[in-house]
């Protein structure tokens, strides 16, 4: 019985495959390992590249909310220029008291104004 050849090899066969059976969850077991690891590092490195893009993100947006207060500050000044130089010939000249004088001009029978609209403050929260 033990010389049969066809047990013989049966043995064998089943010898083989459940060494590979060993080998297949060593190598399967290394493998999670590897990737638990690759999935570890791809994490950190998506967050050190989020946290870069909300750093320029914010400076983007704060470059584009001084460009626009420079605008609207140099719309104030000049309207001011202007609501100075036109004083009416019979006044002299004098600045605004209020940023509402420069939309309608009190000095003037006619609507005159310096200014199309009071504009809000784009840095602040509420925008006063």
């Amino acid at each position: 019985m033990n010389g049969d050849p066809f047990k013989i090899h049966l043995r064998t066969h089943l010898a083989r495959i459940h060494l590979i059976n060993i080998q297949t969850a060593k190598c399967s077991f290394h493998n999670q390992g590897f990737t638990y690891i690759s999935v570890l590092i791809l994490i950190v490195v998506t967050g050190i590249a989020l946290t870069e893009a909300s750093i320029y993100w914010s400076t983007l947006l704060k470059r584009e909310r001084e460009t626009e207060i420079i605008f609207r500050g140099d719309q104030i000044r000049n309207a001011i220029k202007s609501y100075y130089k036109n004083a009416p010939s019979n006044r002299k000249q004098s600045y605004p008291n209020r940023l509402n004088d420069l939309l309608k001009d009190p000095r003037y029978l006619q609507i005159r104004w310096h200014l199309r609209k009071l504009y809000r403050a784009p840095m602040s929260q509420d925008g006063k």
